[in-house]
């Protein structure tokens, strides 16, 4: 972090904007860039890979075609190389993966239930992977808490959703910024130990950021 290439445009441009990148990093040292690209009303998740320690990149591959409006993508690689992928699209989360370097992507399911977006992901040594996403009451309003969940046979089934206990404000908070929708709210390590962070904001009252952590 010393200094810093000169930066350069991998994606979008004033016909086609790009937006919420995500990186994942594979255990071969390859750099798998994720975004969302289009208009509101049709906007697919395009990722691409570099092997080169993100000197360039490849042509770009689409890893989920949006029916309308898709965003906030998400990455993780587990320890056998499969890449996964997790977006928002419908007021619910998505999931698909990729075993062969983001070249293609199995077709896309519906892993949240409704009212649900802009998720995080993480994956631990034996290969787990957990998602957690934003609580809508009503998706045109302030997400307020947070829900899982969890497969632990590399992405083919996930536990049923869940809320994240203590995750929503008991004062009425809602979750923090809009920008901080796009933000990690999601740390595994290891041993699959879970961290999870949220903030909540309540006009003219308070606002407040605390931690939520479980033991593997």
């Amino acid at each position: 972090g010393r200094s810093f290439s000169r930066p350069w445009r991998v994606a979008g441009d004033d016909a086609r904007p790009a937006r919420a990148p995500s990186l994942a990093l594979g255990a071969d040292r390859t750099v798998y860039l994720a975004w969302t690209i289009g208009e509101d009303s049709a906007a697919d998740i395009h990722v691409a890979r570099s092997t080169d320690s993100g000197a360039t990149f490849a042509e770009p591959h689409i890893g989920a075609r949006s029916r309308g409006y898709s965003d906030a993508p998400k990455l993780a690689v587990d320890p056998g190389g499969t890449l996964h992928l997790a977006y928002g699209e419908d007021q619910r989360v998505w999931y698909t993966r990729s075993t062969d370097g983001a070249r293609t992507f199995e077709a896309p399911r519906e892993i949240s239930g409704a009212d649900a977006g802009f998720p995080a992901l993480s994956v631990d040594a034996s290969g787990a992977l957990y998602v957690v996403w934003e609580l809508f009451r009503q998706h045109r309003y302030r997400p307020r808490g947070l829900a899982f969940t969890v497969s632990r046979d590399g992405g083919r089934t996930f536990t049923p959703a869940a809320a994240v206990p203590d995750s929503a404000d008991p004062a009425g908070g809602l979750n923090g910024s809009s920008q901080g929708l796009l933000m990690k709210k999601l740390a595994v390590n290891a041993r699959g130990a879970v961290a999870i962070v949220n903030s909540s904001f309540k006009d003219r009252e308070r606002s407040r950021v605390w931690l939520i952590r479980t033991r593997p």
